[in-house]
């Protein structure tokens, strides 16, 4: 499947041509993407999508408030998650061609049968050993040969057979946020930044020092730093256990636009997602190349999230 675009959304899903590097910060219309515009009537979909996935075969999937919705390339379906209109918050594919969904009242899988259609298999709809209700799940990702959960309540790890508690907060994480990076899982809970080792969330190096300071954004940097964005205050870097601060344009872009999402395209440069200002693309040296908003062709400013799938397209949501 060759997508070729991009995609937005907010009160409408947009397609965006892959990124050309090279093209410099203020460079005008050189190597600007083309966007397309998808409503939700093109979609048949709700106004409002919260991720994406893509599976081993090509097919994106979309979480969005009207239901699981697929996108092969030549057309959109809704799939039964658990049913075709379940409001779907969270999505995630892995390589065996399952999928893990969120809805607003239950966590499940999604697997092919022996015909390839996709079969739902509710894992639960209250916190494991308690009364409690899921509520809204944070995130979703692969992890082992399973699937992770972030709820408010902790960290749920489903093996493929059983689902079991890795990590219980008290009091319930409402700002609780999950981030995949390679194989690697990294959690921040108001005490900091952890990562999941050995099915258990450990400290992370220098995750304390973002302990009440929330981090909306964790992404990969060239040199193998990390690039980590908080809420109010803008983008830090993360190396060796020690926190350093970013080139200044992109600081202030960050802070001021309130930054919410991100993702790493295939050749190290880093596209950003805001409540305030659209997206900023930044190349692998950290400098700011270009940046997309209402103003060039988003349906509005704020990009709740980014991914990136197989073809280099950018899908924002």
């Amino acid at each position: 499947m060759s997508v070729g675009h991009y995609v937005a959304a907010a009160t409408a899903l947009l397609a965006l041509a892959p990124m050309a590097a090279g093209a410099a910060a203020g460079g005008g219309e050189v190597g600007f993407p083309s966007i397309q515009v998808l409503t939700p009537e093109d979609i048949g979909a709700s106004t409002q999508n919260f991720g994406v996935a893509q599976d081993s075969s090509g097919v994106l999937y979309f979480a969005n408030l009207g239901g699981l919705i697929a996108y092969d390339g030549a057309g959109w379906r809704r799939i039964d998650a658990p049913t075709p209109d379940s409001a779907v918050v969270a999505v995630a594919a892995d390589r065996q061609g399952r999928l893990a969904v969120a809805s607003l009242d239950q966590i499940g899988v999604l697997t092919p049968d022996a015909s390839g259609a996709l079969r739902y298999r509710r894992l639960a709809d209250r916190f494991p050993g308690t009364a409690t209700p899921l509520g809204f799940t944070r995130a979703v990702a692969p992890w082992g040969r399973g699937f992770a959960f972030l709820e408010e309540q902790g960290l749920l790890l489903w093996d493929g057979v059983h689902l079991a508690v890795a990590a219980a907060f008290s009091p319930a994480a409402s700002r609780a946020h999950a981030f995949r990076i390679g194989e690697d899982l990294y959690v921040w809970i108001e005490e900091g930044l952890f990562q999941l080792v050995d099915g258990r969330l450990r400290p992370f190096p220098g995750g304390a020092l973002f302990r009440r300071r929330e981090v909306t954004v964790l992404l990969p940097r060239p040199d193998g730093a990390l690039l980590a964005g908080v809420r109010g205050e803008g983008l830090f870097t993360l190396a060796g256990g020690r926190e350093s601060a970013m080139a200044p344009a992109v600081a202030s872009w960050a802070r001021a636009a309130e930054i919410e999402t991100g993702c790493a395209l295939p050749d190290g440069r880093l596209v950003l997602g805001s409540r305030r200002a659209g997206i900023l693309l930044i190349g692998r040296d950290g400098a700011p190349e270009r940046g997309v908003d209402a103003s060039r062709g988003l349906p509005d400013n704020w990009v709740r999230s980014a991914f990136v799938d197989r073809e280099g397209a950018t899908w924002l949501a």
